[in-house]
């Protein structure tokens, strides 16, 4: 988006070997960046007595724009002239960045130093010369060496691209700049004319909304680059300080309407246009928020927005390019224009190109450029709207004719996405791809005991209401639900595999509540056990031409399935396996030990059992965190078969938490294992049968 790109290329710097500056011979302009030492005043308490002491650290800058980011601390600057000519010579420092809160700056005056503050929160009217920069005129002796100082301190980016100026070569450089400045923001306001004259001549409010980007873009520049605080707000330190924040909301929200109504069919609203929602909503959200957030905060929020903003007009001008949509063609151009302007100050800032005249306008030319070509592409998009209307009309008729024929093929969305098809109506019988996912199984304890106390119509009733708790939270945490077998559900999730937990956990949590409601309502509560798996699987579709539906298959759907019948078996409410173990991040935010080697019916290689026991009441889950490190040295000692010194850990779980299960479950192995030698190769592994 244009208005990360302007604020990026601000930041731009590279690195050079520090020196002192030596006039030598006269020069219009010089870059001080290079020439300057820095040193961080974390307090902003120290004054310039103290800054002058021998004892200062100082670090030289060594870059031509420094750029010291956010900072809450003072910076002070020092930079040695030495004036190696035979006469007095004027010259004035100029710090190209008109956004900086504070600044003060030392002229040597014999012995002593001249004070000279101001700054962005400052009255214009203040300054000694009349510039959109902060500009310091000073002089220098014949064979002499002067020492200046700056300390600047502001909320905004601390960039200051310092430049020492011939006078008369600055004054040149200013009426220059000026005269070029308004050509083209007399260029913006033409173009923002043009379109309300288009938009009140054919009622497109495409235009009207051009118009709101134009002047949204305009008042950014016009705050960012300091006009605003020169000829419009310049006696109000509270417009100055948030006028760039209001007019980059604002040029975030209109722009991503305007992508959405530029290039999409606002007929359809398909994800782009939720997208579009919430990406304009978050701007003024954030702008909102400023009330009770600082200015550095507020800004940063609104920088990663309009980076998910450009991210969106790239990824959607491409898409939509790559279906040889010409008005795509348009927009790519013109976003492809004003990304070059930038990227060459950007790399003129990092040293890479030379600071040439049409490199320092490249920026204004390349969103003048954008701005015209928009224009042009919205006046070519108008004068296809009856061609693009009865296409619109004869795709409706055949997407209704598709949809009939797939109603009765419904598969979730994300199982439409895994298999890289546009919508349901693109399925295939045989469409299939193999996946990394993670498996889980839900299944309600004892439901066949618990559906014989009811008639068909409450059985059905209670599986519903179970369900529609089960199902949001599955898709809240990014997964979903692949088969609902009885009362039973198969969800599926993508990586990271801490979806498929935090899903269980939820789910439990869930329960809770659920039992809570059916216990009040005079029901008899219900207990369920969840498995998770992660491995490779295979999505497809199976049926015939006329009836499909869809299919995970795989050893990691089987073991997930095994896995979740475990949970009775070891008094647990949530299993996974080592795969889902190893991948897990975060991992000291869940409660878990392990609890078993297994190998699972129909299956030759042992798997390692977790359980997770994040939901367990507050004494049983204190419990068996009390008895971690005793169960998991029992557990050693049982695989080594020293079922002696076995015994006596898990006797000692029991005996802080007797209602662990797994607890007594060892406990009886190793008591049996003791009276007799285990089997050659014995390592601790539960076969199944």
């Amino acid at each position: 988006m244009r208005t990360a790109i302007c604020l990026w290329l601000l930041t731009s710097s590279c690195t050079v070997i520090f020196a002192k500056y030596t006039i030598e011979m006269p020069e219009d302009s010089v870059t001080m960046g290079s020439y300057l030492e820095s040193h961080e005043d974390k307090g902003g308490t120290l004054t310039i007595e103290e800054i002058r002491r021998d004892n200062m650290v100082w670090t030289a800058v060594a870059k031509p724009n420094p750029n010291f980011g956010y900072s809450s601390s003072a910076i002070w600057l020092r930079l040695i002239i030495h004036n190696n000519t035979h006469s007095e010579i004027s010259r004035a420092f100029e710090i190209g960045y008109p956004l900086l809160d504070h600044i003060e700056f030392y002229e040597p005056t014999g012995t002593t130093f001249t004070k000279t503050i101001t700054g962005d929160i400052y009255p214009f009217e203040n300054r000694k010369i009349d510039s959109t920069y902060f500009v310091f005129p000073v002089r220098f002796a014949p064979h002499a060496e002067s020492v200046f100082f700056f300390r600047i301190k502001s909320s905004s980016p601390l960039l200051i691209p310092l430049k020492l100026w011939d006078a008369k070569a600055l004054l040149e450089k200013d009426r220059h700049e000026m005269v070029a400045i308004w050509l083209y923001y007399g260029l913006v306001f033409g173009i923002f004319l043009y379109n309300l004259f288009i938009y009140f001549m054919t009622k497109e409010k495409l235009h009207l909304l051009y118009c709101v980007c134009v002047f949204a873009f305009g008042f950014l520049s016009f705050a960012i680059n300091g006009y605003g605080s020169q000829y419009i707000w310049a006696d109000s330190p509270f417009l100055k300080q948030e006028s760039p924040i209001v007019s980059l909301s604002l040029t975030i929200s209109s722009q991503v309407f305007f992508l959405y109504a530029y290039l999409y069919d606002r007929a359809r609203k398909h994800w782009t246009w939720y997208l579009t929602i919430v990406l304009a909503a978050l701007a003024p959200i954030v702008l909102f928020l400023r009330v009770f957030v600082s200015y550095r905060t507020t800004i940063n929020s609104l920088m990663i927005v309009s980076i998910f903003v450009m991210l969106f007009m790239i990824f959607g001008s491409i898409q939509e390019a790559m279906k040889r949509k010409k008005i795509a063609y348009f927009y790519l151009a013109g976003f492809g224009l004003f990304v070059l302007g930038n990227l060459l100050i950007a790399l003129r800032n990092m040293g890479l190109l030379p600071s040439h005249v049409l490199i320092h306008w490249s920026g204004q030319i390349g969103s003048a450029a954008e701005m015209l070509i928009f224009s042009l592409g919205i006046g070519y998009r108008y004068s296809l709207i009856k061609v693009e209307k009865e296409r619109a009309e004869i795709r409706n008729l055949q997407e209704k004719v598709l949809m009939l024929e797939s109603i009765s093929r419904f598969v979730p969305k994300q199982f439409i996405k895994i298999l890289e098809k546009e919508d349901v109506s693109y399925l295939n019988l045989g469409d299939s791809r193999e996946v990394r996912m993670s498996v889980l199984f839900a299944d309600i304890r004892n439901f066949t005991a618990l559906a014989e106390s009811m008639n068909s119509a409450d059985t059905f009733r209670f599986i519903n209401s179970y369900l529609k708790r089960m199902g949001p939270i599955i898709q809240k945490e990014h997964g979903f639900i692949d088969k609902f077998i009885g009362d039973a559900i198969m969800a599926l999730f993508s990586e990271p595999v801490n979806n498929a937990v935090d899903a269980a956990i939820a789910m439990r949590s869930e329960l809770e509540i659920f039992n809570e409601h059916r216990r009040s309502s005079g029901y008899a509560t219900i207990e369920i056990g969840i498995g998770i798996n992660t491995g490779s699987i295979m999505l497809g579709t199976v049926g015939s031409t006329g009836r499909l539906d869809t299919t995970v298959i795989g050893d990691a759907v089987n073991l997930s399935s095994r896995i979740e019948s475990l949970t009775k078996r070891y008094g647990a409410h949530i299993l996974i396996t080592d795969s889902v173990h190893r991948l897990l991040e975060n991992i000291d935010k869940y409660d878990l030990r392990e609890i078993d080697s297994v190998v699972v019916k129909g299956k030759t290689q042992p798997v390692v059992v977790y359980e997770i026991f994040n939901n367990d009441a507050d004494t049983l889950k204190a419990q068996k965190t009390a008895i971690l490190s005793d169960f998991a040295l029992g557990l050693a000692f049982y695989k080594s078969a020293d079922f002696k010194q076995a015994i006596e850990r898990f006797d000692r779980c029991i005996q802080i938490c007797p209602n662990d299960k797994p607890s007594q479950l060892y406990f009886d192995r190793c008591k049996k294992l003791a009276a007799e030698s285990p089997k050659a190769g014995w390592q601790g592994v539960t076969i199944l049968k």
